[in-house]
This record gives C-alpha cells, sequence and structure tokens, in this order.
C-alpha cells in the first residue's frame, strides 16, 4: 500500500532533514576538536604525566572507551600529529576517522619495510560471492624518498570515500589473526576467532600432539592448554613461584643490603623476584599517588641509577613500563644537559 505525503509531511521531513544535516556537521567539528586535543596531549606526553602508559590506556579508562573505539581515535591522532592537514579534511568531512586509523597501521608497516609507501590498485572485483573484500596478494612497497611523498600517499587515500579506501588498505595488508569478544554470558565468554590457513594448520598439529590430553572436540579446552604451557615456560612470576619451592631452605632475603654481582645484564633470577614482587606491573606513582599497573611492554628499570652508583639489588629495582621507562631516563637527561636526545617528530 503506497501512502500518499501531503505537503506538510514533506516539509516536516526537509526539516528533519536539513537539522540531521547540521547535527552530523556538528558531529565532525566536534570529532576534529577531540582529535585536536589528543594531539596536543601527545606532544606534551600528557597521558604519561597523568600516569597512563599509551594514549590508547588513557582513552580506554579515563573515558570508558571500547578497545576498538580507543584504538581508531588513538591511531588517528598519532598520524594527524604528523600530517596536520588531515584534521581540516576531517572537520571538513573529507576524510574519515577510520580511515586515518587504518592508514596510519599501513604507514607504519611500510616504514618497517624499508621505509616505503605501498602500492595502491583500485579493483572493481575484489569482493567475494558473500559481499566480504577477499584476500589479495600482498603488494610491494616501492621506496619513498621525501616526506612529501608520504603526504601524498596518505592524502590520497584519506579523500576517497570510506568503501573504497577500505578496499584500499584491506589490499595493501590483508586481514590477519583476529580475535573478537562478541557476547558474555552465565557460562562465560563467546569469542570469534578468525586464523589462516598456515595457522589452522598449526592448531589442527597441536590438535594431534595433545589431543590426548583434552577431551576430543573441547578447542577452547586445546587452547587454554596451549597458554598455560607457554606462561609455565615464559611468565618470570611462575618460575619465581617455582624457584621459591625448590630452595624454600635457602631463600635469601629481598631486602638483603649485599649487592648482587655485577653483570652486562641482570640475572633471570633476579628479574623473575622483582616481576614477582610487583606482579609485572607498572610501579610509576601518579601525581594523586596511584600508580600507573600497565602490564604492557614491561620491563626492570633501576631506582638509582647504575651511573650514580645504583646497585643490581632487588630493593633498587623495579618494573616500568616501556613509556614511563623512557619519561624517566628523558626527564634524567633534560637535567642533565638541558635537552632530550629523543626528540619526537612534530
Amino acid at each position: 500500500m503506497n501512502r500518499k505525503y501531503s505537503e506538510r509531511d514533506t516539509k516536516n521531513i526537509q526539516t528533519l532533514h536539513a537539522e540531521t544535516l547540521e547535527l552530523f556537521g556538528s558531529m565532525r567539528s566536534c570529532q576534529a576538536s577531540i582529535m585536536e586535543a589528543l594531539v596536543r596531549n601527545i606532544k606534551a606526553q600528557g597521558f604519561l604525566i597523568l600516569g597512563y602508559s599509551s594514549l590508547f590506556d588513557y582513552l580506554m579508562k579515563e573515558f570508558d572507551l571500547t578497545r576498538a573505539t580507543a584504538w581508531r581515535y588513538s591511531s588517528a591522532a598519532y598520524l594527524i600529529r604528523e600530517f596536520p592537514e588531515q584534521l581540516q579534511a576531517l572537520r571538513e568531512g573529507k576524510a574519515a576517522l577510520s580511515t586515518l586509523a587504518e592508514l596510519r597501521g599501513t604507514l607504519q608497516a611500510a616504514r618497517r619495510q624499508g621505509k616505503a609507501s605501498p602500492k595502491i590498485h583500485l579493483n572493481e572485483n575484489t569482493s567475494s560471492k558473500r559481499g566480504m573484500p577477499s584476500r589479495p596478494v600482498a603488494e610491494h612497497f616501492p621506496e619513498l624518498k621525501t616526506r612529501e611523498e608520504e603526504k601524498s600517499f596518505v592524502a590520497s587515500i584519506a579523500r576517497l570515500p570510506l568503501e573504497q579506501a577500505a578496499e584500499k588498505l584491506m589490499e595493501l595488508r590483508p586481514p590477519k589473526t583476529s580475535v573478537r569478544r562478541v557476547t558474555h554470558s552465565a557460562q562465560g565468554v563467546h569469542m570469534h576467532l578468525v586464523l589462516s590457513a598456515e595457522e589452522e594448520k598449526l592448531l589442527m598439529r597441536l590438535r594431534e600432539v595433545w589431543g590426548h590430553k583434552v577431551e576430543k572436540g573441547d578447542w577452547a579446552g586445546l587452547i587454554v592448554k596451549a597458554i598455560d604451557f607457554a606462561l609455565e615456560r615464559e611468565d618470570p612470576i611462575r618460575r619465581h613461584e617455582r624457584r621459591k619451592e625448590k630452595i624454600a631452605h635457602k631463600v635469601e632475603s629481598v631486602e638483603s643490603p649485599l649487592p648482587l654481582r655485577r653483570e652486562k645484564s641482570l640475572p633471570v633470577k633476579v628479574r623473575d623476584e622483582v616481576m614477582a614482587r610487583d606482579e609485572g606491573a607498572c610501579q610509576f606513582v601518579k601525581s594523586d599517588g596511584g600508580k600507573c599497573l600497565s602490564k604492557e611492554f614491561v620491563d626492570i628499570d633501576h631506582i638509582v641509577p647504575k651511573a650514580r652508583g645504583g646497585t643490581d639489588t632487588v630493593n633498587n629495582l623495579r618494573c616500568l613500563c616501556s613509556q614511563h621507562n623512557r619519561s624517566m631516563r628523558d626527564r634524567a637527561e633534560i637535567k642533565r644537559v638541558g635537552v632530550s636526545s629523543r626528540d619526537p617528530p612534530l
């Protein structure tokens, strides 16, 4: 049944459409202003001063964003920091936030392979029967000789419609293994796992080797057992606990005043003990007295630097994430010579 719209209905719809367009324009302007603030945060290393190990961590914990949204905002902010002209493109609706985020990953991959920019070819027949982009063979990366070439590459992708930009980027970087959290239930978390053909072969081989250790068809049990096996071998906290059990009758005081033997690198035993004590979490103290507690890219740091007479004793060591470790070194260097050797690109 076809409904006939009156002139009044049509006018109301046109008014609603105009209001919606205005709201979308305001949304783009607001989004651009947020990105501008995030770029300023990056330049000032504000998230580090506030006690967060990364901009991604800051966005997730301070603004309660999902991992995907926090990644999109942080990645786009770092790209805009390098290519400020994209901020105006975002404000005018000529570039999409998701495209800028994906562009940063593609540009980083190109630089890792020789500071190169990928060859881009539009292919109108890249969709499979299911309507999803197929996995093309990865392109070779020609050399990027100037920053202008990088700037031109970014602009050429950013100004494309969203779907075309996504297709081009997928041609450059075929989808990798991905794990997506789908739903929560009383039984646990339901996850969706995507594997390549080679990764599937590895999983099938694992089932052959460990099939007798789990029930038939228990893929979750198989994966969890493999994770547990890897952690048992590589987790410094677990190694430390095993070591404590073996030498319980010879446990040394954690606060021993006697310095440990100096070596070019810390003994695994000392590293494990510090990791176990700090639970593998960054001990950087924030301005409000709390701690960073990030467990990503954590390493061991000397509280009193060895150059100033610090020792390798457990009580002179702590866990710091890579960002705060680097930030502490930069501050010490600025204090010593008045400038940091790590000058981030503007």
